[in-house]
């Protein structure tokens, strides 16, 4: 699973805010396609139960 930089995000009356700073987590590939396919905007990831939005679209190095 790669690791890239996220932001992960709250909804509140339409309006998203920033939970906490970036996090570098693994992501499995439907999760990194579902970000990339929304360009990195605020996306619904399922499998975490959370709203992210990519930092950046370059992997993080070990």
């Amino acid at each position: 699973m790669p690791k890239v930089r996220v932001q992960q995000f709250h909804e509140t009356d339409d309006e998203f805010h920033e939970l906490g700073g970036l996090q570098v987590i693994d992501l499995t590939e439907v999760e990194l396609t579902a970000l990339q396919d929304h360009d990195g905007e605020i996306t619904w990831l399922e499998g975490r139960r959370g709203y992210f939005g990519l930092a950046d679209e370059e992997h993080v190095k070990k």
